[in-house]
Order: C-alpha cells, then structure tokens, then sequence
C-alpha cells in the first residue's frame, strides 16, 4: 500500500510541476496610484491630486516633513494641504491602500512651493513703434496686480487659438511690454502670467524654480489695417518703455536677430527697470620720452 501511494505521489508530483511549466503565471494587477501632482494655490495651500487605482481600498498623503497627513477612501483623488509655510517647498507622495499595504507613486509631480496667484491681469493696449531705419515692431502692454515676498513674474503669452503657451521672465514689476513683429493679418494674442520664486536646494546644489498659480488668460486683437499709434524714438517715449535703451534697440532691430516669425516676440520689456548703458572710458595713451640729446658748447670764435 505504501508502495502504492509513494508512485502516486511522485506522479502528482510531475503533473504539478508540468502544469507550472505549461500554464501562465497570474500577474498581480498594477497596485500603484499614478499621474500624482501637487499643485499650489495660494501661498498656505497645495492642492494634491491622482488618478485612482482599481484595486485600492484607500489612500494615503505623505508630506515630506510631517509623514503621513491624511488617510482617504477610494473615491477621492485629490487632497488639499491647508495651513503651509509660504516660501517653503514641500514633497508629497500618494499611496494606494492595497492588501494592508501602501504602495507609494514615486514618479509624480509632487515637489511643489506654496505661492499666491496673480490677478486683475489686463492687457492695457497696443501701438506700432516705428524706427527711423522704417523698422517696425509691435509693442502690447499688460498690467496685473502684484504679488507680495516673491522672486519675479512669467508672462506666457500664445498668438492665435492654437498652439502652446510661450514664457518669458519679468523682474519685479507688475507691467510690461512685449514686442512683436507687426502682423500681416487680424491676429488675437493671449496672454497669462504668474509669480515664481526660488530656493536654494543644498541636495541638488542649484537654485530651483516654482511658478504659482496662473491668472485668467486675458487676450487682445490687433488688427492688420487699423489706424495705429506711431512711437518715434526721436520724439520721446512713455514711461512704461523707459527700459528700450539704445543699445538694447540695436539688437532688437539687427537684422540677425529680428524675428521672422510672429510666433515669436523680439524682446521683452520690463517696465521701471532702467537698463544702465555702460560708459566706456578709453584707457590712457602712453608715449614714451625719447631720451633729450647733450648740446655740445659751440667753438669761441678767433678774434678780428
């Protein structure tokens, strides 16, 4: 009898291990969140958000000097982090509950900086600048409301409906201008802008950015045959474009560096900043002394 069983087990024994060989091996399913992001919105609160997982039971926030701030069921996919220190970055980590066990989205967006939105952003006018050279350029004025215990401003700006934002930096000042070529065509140009600030990460041993919250697009239509306002430099300019110092209408005007394109602005220009123009001294000229030769006494002439 016990010979009997010792050659059924071996034989259940060869079935198992050919039935582990042929037959797939059952993947365990995803258990992680993913696409987290941390976003702010004003300057004491961040606004973390992912998309679910199927398989979570719950989940959880970790922020980065506190550990775990928050346990949430399965239907929530966002969490807002209230009560920040302004200027102070922070890291968050989502994780999905499953089986007992978190299971943390290491690959989110989640390094964030709590700063306050911009607002009352208004695109003021437009005007043609034209040069003496008969070059012209197309100058938008925005002004906005300011934004206290930041670095500087981004202005993005798109021409059209389509396409993707593009950034320039401000420094601090809540207006500027940003030139254009003059368009051949009715075109709408959009304009958002936010406050950035900065830290100093010992870690990476760079400076790193945030951008805060945007403000509303706002947008302006210049048409291609309106009547236009004429700037001449020799005549003088508005004070919100006391920054265009010669040199910096040089390069703006150099036909290497003029843009061809109107998807692109000339040169951005930040308002009650005044661009020093270096004045250059010209070094001393040195002539060296040539040695003076010794006057040789003329001969006493003989007498008469």
């Amino acid at each position: 009898m016990a010979h009997i069983l010792k050659e059924h087990g071996a034989a259940l024994c060869a079935l198992a291990l050919l039935l582990a060989v042929l037959l797939p091996v059952p993947v365990l399913a995803d258990p992680y969140p993913s696409d987290s992001k941390a976003v702010p919105v004003d300057a004491t609160t961040v606004l973390i958000s992912w998309k679910p997982n199927s398989h979570a039971e719950g989940y959880a926030i970790h922020r980065n000097n506190a550990g775990i701030i928050a346990e949430l069921s399965p239907d929530e996919i966002q969490y807002l982090d209230t009560g920040l220190t302004p200027k102070t970055p922070y890291f968050y980590l989502v994780g999905s509950l499953v089986d007992g066990q978190y299971y943390w989205d290491v690959h989110g967006d989640t390094f964030v900086m709590p700063i306050d939105p911009v607002e009352d952003l208004t695109v003021v006018s437009w005007s043609v600048m034209h040069f003496p050279s008969h070059r012209q350029l197309l100058a938008i004025r925005l002004v906005w409301a300011g934004v206290e215990n930041i670095s500087r401003y981004n202005v993005c700006f798109k021409i059209g409906g389509g396409g993707e934002y593009q950034s320039t930096p401000v420094e601090l000042v809540n207006e500027a201008s940003i030139l254009f070529q003059v368009p051949d065509q009715d075109t709408r140009y959009w304009f958002k802008v936010c406050a950035a600030d900065s830290y100093d990460s010992p870690e990476a041993g760079e400076t790193i950015w945030f951008d805060g919250p945007f403000s509303p697009a706002a947008c302006i239509d210049v048409p291609a045959d309106g009547e236009r306002s004429w700037i001449l430099p020799a005549d003088g300019m508005p004070s919100w474009m006391a920054t265009l110092a010669p040199w910096a209408l040089d390069h703006a005007l150099d036909p290497l560096h003029l843009a061809r394109s109107t998807q692109k602005p000339i040169l951005p220009v930040q308002t009650k900043h005044i661009i020093p123009i270096p004045v250059i001294t010209p070094a001393p000229v040195r002539i060296p002394l040539q040695p003076v030769p010794t006057l040789q006494p003329l001969p006493a002439r003989p007498a008469p």
